[in-house]
């Protein structure tokens, strides 16, 4: 939503309170949408620690409750519908992953095109989907074999990788913003502090 309507904004032709046309509210949409994604980012960091401290816990001290144990046939059909309904959600995840990847794709590319931070920053949001989603198979498949770490390992993995992408796309907002200019080589700095 931020992405659509600050892009329809930043297209209008300039007007007379805004002679230059409406194009920095491209880069004010793209530091809203890397805000989100630190805040994200963080967010997964956050209890992706949380869990794997709590495990770290659990296996060096504090005992674990046994669940009430149900009749032999029970557990059978418990077993084996678990492994049907692990196999759909391994397949599904698998589908997600390779849409989200082919969505980042031909959003990144549309942004490259037409030179649009906000475009761009959109795309990346796509990326994190498509790697939380990576994520998420890599924890079924590790939980399929008894390795339930890997669950918010994973996630602290996708939060650090997620955050890096905000981090960038957020310096070139703000950049644009403040039209920075990489080639002064901090000349303006310099002018405004006398030397």
């Amino acid at each position: 939503v931020i992405t659509a309507l600050a892009y329809t904004e930043a297209a209008r032709p300039p007007d007379e309170e805004h002679p230059w046309g409406h194009g920095k509210i491209e880069s004010i949409g793209a530091t809203a949408v890397a805000a989100i994604l630190l805040y994200v980012a963080a967010s997964m960091g956050w209890d992706s620690l949380a869990t794997l401290g709590l495990m770290v816990r659990a296996r060096h001290g504090a005992k674990e409750q046994q669940p009430a144990q149900a009749g032999g046939d029970e557990v059978a059909k418990m077993l084996r519908e678990g492994r049907l309904a692990r196999r759909a959600a391994i397949a599904l995840t698998i589908v997600s992953v390779m849409l989200k990847e082919a969505l980042f794709t031909s959003t990144l590319a549309v942004g490259e095109r037409e030179h649009s931070n906000l475009v761009v920053a959109n795309a990346w949001h796509q990326r994190s989907d498509a790697l939380a989603a990576g994520a998420a198979l890599a924890s079924q498949l590790g939980a399929s074999y008894g390795h339930n770490f890997l669950d918010p390992l994973g996630s602290g993995v996708v939060a650090s990788m997620l955050a890096h992408s905000a981090f960038e796309s957020l310096r070139e907002s703000l950049r644009d913003l403040t039209d920075y200019n990489a080639a002064s080589g901090g000349r303006g700095e310099q002018s405004r502090c006398g030397g």
